[in-house]
């Protein structure tokens, strides 16, 4: 189910992240200004409510509109580099960064 990003659902995830990854080291890694509303946030809110469970693929908003009307599911770039989790040095997805957040990899579209 689609969520606004500024859904106020996501205020632990913040914490749950850097409990786990430094501000410093997510810069490094994604490039991005630290924004509460980032998807590895949202990510993180709804893994600590378990809500991630059940989810078998992940389709930002624009990319979600593409897939109903194309019906082809695909991660358009330069959108994935605003979710946090784009290594922003190899323009891919940083399963690392993934692996350290304890986010499933298996729901980002190659």
């Amino acid at each position: 189910m689609p969520y606004h990003y500024r859904d106020e659902r996501t205020g632990d995830g913040v914490e749950s992240v850097h409990a786990r990854v430094a501000a410093k080291e997510l810069y490094r890694r994604n490039g991005l200004q630290h924004l509460p509303f980032n998807t590895l946030f949202q990510f993180a809110a709804d893994q600590n409510a378990g809500s991630l469970d059940c989810m078998d693929r992940a389709l930002l908003i624009p990319d979600l509109i593409a897939y109903w009307l194309t019906g082809q599911q695909v991660a358009e770039t330069t959108n994935a580099s605003t979710t946090g989790l784009l290594d922003a040095r190899a323009g891919q997805w940083d399963a690392e960064l993934m692996h350290m957040l304890g986010l499933p990899e298996t729901c980002w579209l190659r």
